[in-house]
């Protein structure tokens, strides 16, 4: 190898030595899911891009995702949870579980409430003051319900929008509409993209504000061998939706949620 040769192999580590230095520095690592796994649990901060090189370089002004089948983040994301200090505690006394088919099937045989929300995450982030029920195609509870030969019993509980109200998809479309000439229908694709791609509820919400909240009980749909899970589904979503619509104000209002607490002729509701 001559001298010149030598020079340039030098300089060539010394860059890599210098890039090694800056990434350290600047917190930057390789992202493989053990390493993230290990930031999390000790307590750092990780931020991932899913799309990565293929969604900075062939993505455009239109903003769709290019995440195509990625989901480590995701399943890192589920992992880290078992690092969160007291959290299984809370969840086993609060009776929280996974809510897997078979974990509720066996609940309602050994006699125990099971509390469901067939619209989930998807309808908690993107329904709003309008009280629309967002189930799409969901009919396990119902399958559930049918297995264990129990009743279902609707329930709803008014101004439980106005107490807590996710950042408004609408809302920051128009706002980025009129900041930065953005169509209000990207905004509100970027957020359920999101969510549809992770499952995961990037969408903050705020409030926490002293509504007035009163719970509803409907009368119980009892168990009929002869009816259809479809069927099941139907007459629970009727109920749900008459609940609302004898109980609950449309749309919501903050205000009017606000000055019920400090209705007298309700309190003995």
């Amino acid at each position: 190898m001559d001298q010149a040769t030598k020079i340039e192999v030098a300089q060539v580590d010394l860059d890599w030595q210098r890039l090694k230095l800056l990434l350290e520095v600047t917190g930057i690592m390789p992202g493989t899911r053990e390493e993230c796994l290990i930031a999390l649990k000790n307590g750092h901060l990780v931020s991932i891009s899913p799309g990565g090189v293929r969604e900075a370089l062939f993505s455009d002004e239109s903003y769709q995702l290019m995440w195509g089948n990625r989901k480590g983040f995701a399943q890192v994301a589920l992992d880290a949870k078992v690092f969160i200090a007291g959290l299984k505690l809370l969840l086993e006394v609060t009776g929280i579980m996974p809510g897997t088919r078979e974990e509720c099937l066996i609940a309602l045989k050994n006699g125990h409430l099971v509390s469901i929300s067939p619209g989930g995450v998807r309808e908690a982030l993107f329904s709003d003051e309008s009280y629309q029920l967002m189930w799409g195609n969901r009919k396990g509870f119902a399958q559930v319900a049918l297995d264990a030969k129990v009743p279902i019993i609707p329930m709803y509980t008014q101004n439980v929008r106005e107490g807590y109200r996710m950042l408004k998809e609408r809302n920051c479309a128009f706002q980025t509409s009129a900041y930065f000439g953005f169509s209000n229908t990207l905004a509100v694709e970027f957020f359920r993209q999101l969510y549809e791609s992770t499952r995961l509820p990037f969408t903050p919400p705020y409030g926490g504000l002293p509504v007035k909240f009163r719970t509803y009980i409907g009368e119980p749909i009892p168990y009929d061998p002869n009816i259809t899970t479809e069927e099941l589904v139907e007459k629970t979503r009727t109920a749900v939706e008459a609940l609302i619509s004898k109980h609950q104000t449309i749309p919501g209002s903050i205000w009017k949620a606000l000055l019920e607490r400090f209705d007298k002729r309700r309190k003995s509701d």
